[in-house]
């Protein structure tokens, strides 16, 4: 909050005391609650954006604001297919139906060998030794890899170091580093070769560039985990 000068309240539900009043179920879920407390709309999962959007600008008239300078279409790269959010770890992966591409059903610990080609798109591949700690996972060998097929025109992870220290990680895209021009706002650049480092637990920005269909791999060392990713 503070890092991006949030000014609305922000609330935190780490004991799922809203999460439960609501009966709720599913994750990500909108509500929107008019002027006078009344839930008026309620979005379970992704996607509706414009609908959503709408419904916003007619509770917002309805309590005496002007939304007439409002933007009220998406913009056309919204309607785009992209990647869906992708998550690490059995606790949020599969529920969705996602699960690592070399290996659908891994032990908690499990060494992963990357294939030759990724088969799947919008799924994640793994190198190395890892371990599920429900809610990441986490590198466990020296050295590992995080590899995908995705289409987008923004690549974002949330990821951690385990312990002290900074936990580099490159980046390349279709087998070669990023661009200038295409990197993402956590990127810097060392004798032609891109990188971010892993200092706090946070979504780190890694590509932004031209819509399309790419591969990602990312060479992580040890002190590392991961989350989920997110496409624009």
């Amino acid at each position: 909050v503070k890092r991006y000068n949030i000014r609305y309240p922000v609330v935190q539900d780490n004991t799922h005391q809203t999460w439960a009043a609501y009966q709720n179920r599913f994750w990500p879920r909108k509500y929107l609650i008019d002027s006078e407390g009344y839930i008026r709309y309620d979005h379970i999962g992704e996607g509706g954006y414009e609908e959503t959007e709408m419904k916003i600008q007619e509770l917002l008239r309805e309590a005496g604001f002007n939304v007439s300078a409002v933007l009220t279409e998406e913009n056309s790269s919204q309607l785009r297919q992209t990647t869906p959010e992708l998550y690490a770890s059995t606790l949020f992966a599969f529920p969705r139906g996602q699960f690592v591409g070399n290996k659908k059903i891994p032990e908690k610990t499990e060494e992963y060998i990357l294939p030759n080609s990724l088969s799947d798109e919008n799924r994640i591949y793994l190198n190395g030794t890892w371990t599920d700690e429900i809610d990441r996972l986490k590198l466990i060998s020296d050295n590992g890899i995080i590899a995908m097929r995705f289409t987008a025109t923004e690549v974002n992870i949330v990821a951690q170091k385990e312990s002290e220290g900074i936990s580099r990680m490159r980046i390349f895209i279709d087998g070669k580093p990023l661009k200038e021009s295409e990197a993402g706002d956590d990127v810097f650049f060392e004798e032609g070769k891109s990188f971010i480092e892993i200092e706090e637990a946070r979504l780190y920005n890694l590509y932004r560039g031209a819509y399309g269909n790419y591969r990602l791999d990312l060479n992580v060392e040890n002190n590392f985990s991961f989350s989920s990713f997110t496409f624009g």
